[in-house]
């Protein structure tokens, strides 16, 4: 197998030389949209890690050279396929939880210490989009999951609005005094992005969806991964579920949780079809499967 190395543009060479029917973009959150549209010029399909892009112009790039190519742009959502994303979304479309109303999705996973990758490797480049960049930078991890319960961008219902807020920025700039000299570079930047972002969208049909982000503060990794509909209420980090009614031989209302060992009989009987099918060929391949 040809390898390409030594130069950031030489993969350009590799399209024309090896001429792929696709490609996989894993790169820095930069280079995601540029990568993916040469891809498409050149003839091959792209599959693209999150952020698909990083600015809404490069979005409408990337739409406008698939629509011109005949390409297919995907995004790689990875969570959308954890064993718990699938039970709810086949527990969603069993109706278990009546009409989806409102979700919470995030990403909260503190990633200070990246900041140790100077020369090299995530934090090298990413630091940066801490510092110039402010909003919800990584909000697919959450979102992709609650979105797909509601059934959203399938015609019924899509995102129409979109409130954000960001707390000030300090997480950041104290992590770098504590533990760099004061000449670091990262004792030089100024920091503009907020430690936690928070937005609200509603959807064309009045439903809600709060999303949060949060690389920053000192807390446990979260993703939120909760739906609550009219019949009953999904949650994620711990996972756990209650249903109108209760659950058969497990809970008698909505005012307890089947969470812990109870799930069991939850992952039994509703657990995706998709998850059944590939989880015993896929378990050992990292984030779930």
């Amino acid at each position: 197998v040809a390898t390409y190395f030594g130069h950031e543009d030489k993969w350009k060479l590799m399209l024309e030389e090896v001429r792929p029917d696709m490609v996989f973009i894993a790169t820095n959150w930069a280079k995601h949209a540029p990568m993916a549209i040469e891809v498409m010029n050149m003839g091959a399909h792209a599959f693209v890690e999150v952020p698909l892009a990083i600015s809404i112009a490069e979005l409408w790039k990337i739409a406008d050279t698939s629509e011109k190519t005949q390409k297919h742009c995907m995004m790689m959502e990875n969570v959308n396929y954890g064993r718990d994303e699938l039970l709810f979304l086949n527990m969603c479309r069993l109706g278990l939880v009546g009409e989806p109303l409102h979700g919470e999705a995030a990403y909260i996973h503190d990633l200070r210490t990246q900041m140790d990758e100077v020369e090299r490797g995530t934090g090298s480049w990413r630091t940066y989009h801490y510092a110039k960049r402010n909003g919800n930078l990584y909000p697919t991890h959450g979102l992709g999951p609650v979105a797909q319960y509601m059934n959203l961008g399938r015609k019924e219902d899509t995102f129409k609005s979109l409130v954000s807020y960001s707390t000030p920025a300090r997480g950041r700039a104290l992590y770098a005094k504590e533990n760099y000299p004061p000449d670091h570079k990262w004792n030089q930047l100024d920091y503009k992005g907020g430690d936690m972002n928070t937005s609200i969208i509603k959807t064309s049909l009045g439903r809600t969806i709060m999303v949060q982000w949060d690389e920053t503060s000192p807390r446990p990794y979260s993703r939120l991964n909760l739906i609550q509909g009219t019949k009953g209420i999904l949650a994620g980090f711990p996972t756990r579920v209650a249903l109108e009614g209760g659950i058969e031989g497990i809970t008698e209302s909505h005012h307890q949780w089947v969470q812990g060992e109870q799930l069991a009989t939850l992952y039994e009987k509703y657990d995706h079809p998709l998850y059944k099918r590939l989880s015993s060929t896929t378990s050992e391949s990292g984030h779930g499967g």
